[in-house]
């Protein structure tokens, strides 16, 4: 039959489908179908169960939803449901019903529909997959009633056992004989790559916790790669009270994300201030080399806030404190820099300044706190220094920041450089500013190298701004090429360019040496050209006069003067009519 919607709403849809398997199914009641008994039941199958079901009565309300061991609900491979029960609004959902087998919390598993009835729930399998051995579903039981579930014919065989256990206790107290696990990589917080050890060939018997690897077994999920193991060992399940005596409790290895992938069941009991377990059965389908069982305890110190600190690792709680985790776990702190302490406990180290408020900057100077009032509010940058109103510093090579009444604001830059001209686009701003390169978008370093290059030479003064927006070296201006696309660094160039004897161009040359004697200046466009000349006197030994000439555009002609007094550095002493020769 085929529903639709326009003749049966959704609501009435559920209602109706809510009222088949809510009301006709069949009830498992079994106490042997408990995840809590342990006897094997020769009839106990589910392989063809089929229709909807739900549990009741001794065998527990509901599907268990954790790990049951083999050999537990009846069975040597025991069902249990993979996830959460659905509330009633959720109506039929699918679910998987994880088969466990060889100690593997899910060998294998099947598809379960799954409906909250409001005050129960029901279930139907999905009975297609074909499997080569039997398997039984199992209710969550009653916790605290354990005795009662065991009912089989082997019951006598049980508490005879017990006896002798009991017996065993008064000849060998297991509170008194055990060995000690201590080993700091046995510690749950303990994460190595290196450290791969395993418990394979611990031999079968009681022990306790103690040291750095702590004095219990910890109780929630331990993470692959932590323990000093590849599979960490966690105990799935409450310590027992001292009035309980010798109880048994599951133990789950961890598998990748699987915090439950394989278990082993352990005997453990309260000694009345510490905790004996009996270890050494371990699953027999996995590598046992890459399991363990942990300790919660600690591999190192712990400061007041709780961070937790490696032995010999240091870290500064305060900007004048070192401290360091010792052998023993015990803090041992140092003091390291001089500084001063304020009313709340806060450390600053000498020379440090800070806002007490946005009118108020503080500094620490030789152990001592001095504040002054500001006349405009100040602000604070991400690095933590005073910026006070009006002031411009760079956050990063392409951030350029300003402080204004206390709040910051930021421009940043996309430099590129192309022939020697800096073309400088402003691709976004922040005000008030935190962290600028997370505030500003789009994210991105990609002109880092430009923006370090650009602003250095402008905060040298090193270059020239075209009327267009760009820049070019300063050094390039008046060069006789074009390089603003204003060409504004050559607009005013005619009254200070040079040229030598060969046309080129000498701006922005202090100084041009023509020879050893003879130099040439070029100012406000004019050359003027100077040779300072060894003057010899004939019949003199080592008799040298000094003569300087010069020669100064417009009056003089430089190109001339030049060519005929380069060659040469020294003269000797003759008149002819009344000049040099």
């Amino acid at each position: 039959m085929v529903w639709h919607a326009k003749e049966y709403p959704l609501a009435q849809f559920k209602s109706m489908e809510r009222a088949i398997e809510c009301t006709n199914h069949t009830v498992l009641n079994e106490a042997s179908r408990s995840k809590f008994f342990t006897n094997y039941i020769v009839s106990g199958s589910d392989t063809s169960l089929t229709g909807w079901f739900t549990f009741n009565g001794s065998a527990g309300t509901r599907m268990a939803t954790t790990c049951v061991p083999a050999d537990h609900c009846g069975t040597f491979v025991p069902g249990w449901l993979a996830g959460n029960h659905p509330s009633v609004d959720e109506g039929v959902v699918v679910r998987s019903v994880c088969l466990s087998k060889s100690r593997v919390c899910c060998m294998t598993s099947v598809s379960v529909l799954v409906r909250n009835c409001s005050s129960f729930f029901v279930y139907k399998l999905d009975m297609n997959s074909s499997f080569s051995f039997t398997f039984r579903v199992c209710g969550s039981g009653i916790d605290g009633n354990n005795d009662k579930l065991y009912v089989s014919t082997k019951q006598k065989i049980f508490i005879s056992s017990i006896s002798i256990i009991c017996f065993d206790h008064f000849v060998r107290d297991e509170c008194t004989n055990y060995s000690t696990l201590n080993e700091r990589d046995r510690a749950a917080d303990y994460f190595s790559y290196n450290t791969l050890k395993c418990d394979a060939y611990l031999p079968s018997g009681w022990y306790r916790l103690a040291g750095r690897a702590g004095t219990v077994m910890p109780t929630h999920c331990v993470p692959k790669m932590h323990c000093g193991t590849l599979s960490p060992g966690w105990l799935n399940g409450k310590h027992p009270t001292k009035w309980e005596g010798v109880v048994e409790r599951m133990v789950c290895f961890t598998k990748d994300n699987d915090c439950c992938h394989w278990y082993s069941l352990v005997l453990m009991k309260n000694c009345s201030g510490f905790i004996v377990y009996k270890f050494g059965h371990f699953p027999t389908a996995v590598d046992s080399c890459s399991l363990r069982y942990c300790g919660a305890g600690e591999t190192g110190c712990r400061d007041k806030e709780g961070n937790s600190y490696d032995v010999w690792q240091s870290w500064n709680p305060n900007p004048l404190f070192k401290c360091t985790c010792a052998p023993n776990l015990k803090v041992e702190c140092k003091k390291t820099e001089y500084g001063c302490w304020d009313s709340h406990g806060n450390a600053f180290v000498d020379g440090y300044e800070w806002l007490s408020n946005n009118m108020t900057k503080c500094t620490c100077s030789y152990g001592k706190i001095t504040c002054t009032k500001l006349s405009r509010p100040a602000c604070t940058d991400e690095k933590g220094i005073v910026r006070e109103h009006g002031t411009h510093w760079f956050s990063g090579f392409c951030f350029n920041c300003s402080c204004g009444d206390g709040l910051i604001s930021c421009a940043k830059y996309r430099v590129t450089i192309k022939y020697g001209l800096f073309q400088v686009e402003t691709i976004g701003r922040c005000k008030p500013c935190h962290q600028p390169n997370n505030d500003i978008l789009p994210k991105g370093d990609e002109t880092v190298a430009a923006c370090q290059v650009f602003f250095q030479l402008m905060a040298s003064n090193e270059v020239f701004g075209c009327s267009s927006g760009d820049f070019v070296r300063i050094e390039h201006v008046c060069n006789g090429v074009a390089e603003c696309p204003d060409a504004s660094d050559e607009a005013q160039c005619q009254n200070v360019i040079c040229r030598d004897e060969e046309g080129q161009i000498l701006i922005l040359k202090d100084v041009w040496n023509v020879s050893d004697c003879l130099s040439c200046e070029c100012t406000k466009g004019r050359l003027e050209c100077q040779r300072t000349l060894q003057v010899i006197f004939p019949g003199k030994h080592l008799a040298y006069v000094p003569f300087t000439e010069s020669c100064e555009q417009p009056g003089c002609n430089t190109m001339e003067f030049i060519k005929a007094r380069r060659e040469s550095c020294e003269g000797t002493r003759k008149v002819k009519e009344l000049n040099l020769i």
